[in-house]
């Protein structure tokens, strides 16, 4: 009985590793199919390469409520959400093609959609004039390598397979020991 019941406790961890794995993999589709094309284009021109033109572009359809700073100051009252660009931190917690997703797209009724009024090459420019707000990141006393999302992912996911793997073995001589145990 107590083999049947391990063999049981361990099939439902197998299950909800295989689970963990496959919402993993869906939200890393999900999330990064804009990242792989903003990975496949050119780096995005930062501010102070950033031409008269996209400066002109922010101004016309950002600057309004982002403000010219970025700080988004001005309509903090209309729109509580509205992001500070240039707080590293909100930064941090997005990737380049969320930011194109929200630029294109928009953001809900507080953000308009700006696809049909600027080109994706034009996109790409707005977001790399965003990400100039942010403050150079400081270094520490060595340059420390920053794995990409997709490393970490990739990385994240061969130890869940290697586990369930593993798993998988600890059930398999389970089932094996608990059928012997029942043979008279």
């Amino acid at each position: 009985m107590h083999i049947r019941c391990s063999a049981l406790a361990l099939s439902v961890r197998a299950g909800i590793l295989v689970l963990l794995v496959l919402t993993a993999l869906r939200g890393q589709a999900d999330s990064s199919l804009f990242d792989h094309a903003v990975a496949a284009a050119p780096p995005p021109a930062r501010p102070a390469a950033a031409s008269p033109a996209v400066q002109a572009l922010y101004r016309k359809h950002c600057a309004k409520c982002h403000g010219a700073d970025g700080k988004g100051s001005a309509a903090k009252a209309l729109f509580a959400e509205i992001p500070d660009f240039t707080s590293s931190h909100w930064h941090a917690r997005r990737s380049d093609g969320q930011l194109l997703v929200s630029i294109l797209d928009g953001k809900g009724t507080g953000m308009p959609s700006l696809a049909g009024k600027i080109t994706k090459s034009e996109a790409r420019d707005l977001l790399g004039y965003v990400r100039a707000f942010a403050p150079a990141p400081k270094k520490a006393g060595h340059e420390q390598k920053k794995k990409s999302a997709a490393d970490s992912f990739d990385d994240r996911y061969r130890a869940l397979h290697k586990e369930l793997a593993e798993l998988q073995k600890q059930f398999r001589r389970l089932s094996e020991a608990s059928a012997d145990s029942n043979d008279p």
